[in-house]
């Protein structure tokens, strides 16, 4: 047996990230919360998209931008309840060592499978992390989501 030290974590296929992303949804569905430690990265990443994005602050740090860039696409396709769900289930390192297409192609891949992570206990949590600490409403992108945030007095 040789060691793993030195060697680089395989990136996951598409179809394995999707596969982690959905059991990370399910767990978070029966679970009704999530784990403090998942809070506080779910919340880390709320963050990263209230603030505008500025290249020019994020000189030498092209993770950190990278990183941005990409929680940006999950929530322009599916919302805070989608990036919710992939810190959960993926985590920043393994979201930064997909292959570019995996990026690419995930967010768009995941609306397929969006009764899966698009539920109301998963709204629920995704909008007490999205809340905790910030002025900024959380807002769906997606109409069918309408009548739930009005009930709860946010503005859409």
């Amino acid at each position: 047996m040789t060691p793993n030290t030195g060697r680089r974590q395989q990136s996951l296929s598409l179809a394995d990230a999707i596969a982690k992303v959905c059991t990370a949804a399910k767990t978070i569905e029966l679970r009704e919360n999530v784990k403090p430690h998942e809070r506080n990265r779910i919340k880390e990443a709320f963050e990263m998209l209230i603030k505008p994005l500025a290249p020019d602050a994020m000189d030498g740090k092209k993770k950190d931008l990278e990183y941005d860039q990409l929680l940006r696409r999950l929530n322009k396709s599916g919302d805070a309840q989608l990036v919710m769900v992939c810190i959960v289930g993926l985590g920043r390192s393994a979201l930064l060592s997909l292959r570019e297409k995996v990026k690419l192609h995930l967010a768009e891949e995941m609306k397929s499978c969006r009764d899966k992570w698009d539920t109301q206990t998963i709204q629920s949590v995704a909008r007490e992390c999205w809340t905790e600490g910030h002025i900024t409403p959380f807002i769906a992108n997606h109409k069918s989501d309408k009548n739930s945030f009005l009930k709860y007095g946010f503005a859409y």
